[in-house]
């Protein structure tokens, strides 16, 4: 079997405008996940965030590479009690259930802007987001669903941001910083920023702290 390597083992990754996609040449316009507007955007975002679930090609959760350690359903299917694993930003700060909640709210607050509004019932299905504790969060869905679907395009739209660095911006304000590289220097995925020339490149090297 060929050997495992972990991301401080990896080297610096360039991208250019159209590397690795079957579509025209384009180039990577914003690096914020909740204001992208193509794969390219998505792919360089999931360099550097990490998921609370990580969904692989047959539509099953990876455990070994979520940052959610498990997902407890209720009987009637409408109450998901989800555990996270200890996790950390780059700037040493721990990823809490608070990072997911940030999430959930901001989706909230850009309504259809978000790209992703209204998929696997984010956020109009939810009745409540309750921060349990440090790891862990409650949502509570206004009906029953299939725990399968709302866990995949549900839960996995929930991916943490570092709520203690972005919180103090206004929706504006990261609208204006969507292609600024410092705005997100605090990461949590094995790809920090290395050097972004709109419209040319972007270039990532390790996060040394990726766990």
């Amino acid at each position: 079997a060929m050997p495992a390597f972990g991301a401080k083992t990896c080297g610096t990754v360039i991208v250019p405008p159209g590397l690795g996609l079957g579509t025209p040449p384009a180039s990577v316009g914003s690096l914020n996940p909740f204001l992208i507007s193509s794969a390219y955007d998505a792919e360089a975002a999931g360099l550097l965030y990490d998921g609370l679930l990580w969904i692989n090609r047959n539509h099953e959760i990876t455990w070994s590479r979520s940052i959610a350690s498990s997902i407890e359903v209720s009987d009637d299917t409408t109450t998901f009690t989800v555990t996270m694993r200890p996790w950390r930003w780059s700037d040493g700060m721990p990823v809490t259930a608070k990072d997911v909640k940030f999430t959930f709210d901001l989706i909230k607050k850009l309504g259809k802007t978000y790209t992703g509004y209204g998929q696997g019932g984010i956020p109009d299905m939810v009745k409540s987001f309750t921060v349990l504790g440090p790891h862990r969060f409650r949502v509570v869905l206004t009906k029953s669903v299939n725990p399968i679907w709302f866990e995949l395009t549900g839960l996995g739209q929930l991916t943490p941001y570092p709520a203690h660095v972005w919180d103090r911006y206004s929706i504006n304000e990261m609208w204006r910083l969507q292609s600024t590289p410092s705005f997100f220097s605090v990461v949590d995925g094995p790809y920090r920023i290395g050097r972004y020339v709109m419209g040319r490149y972007i270039s990532f090297v390790p996060n040394p702290s990726y766990m």
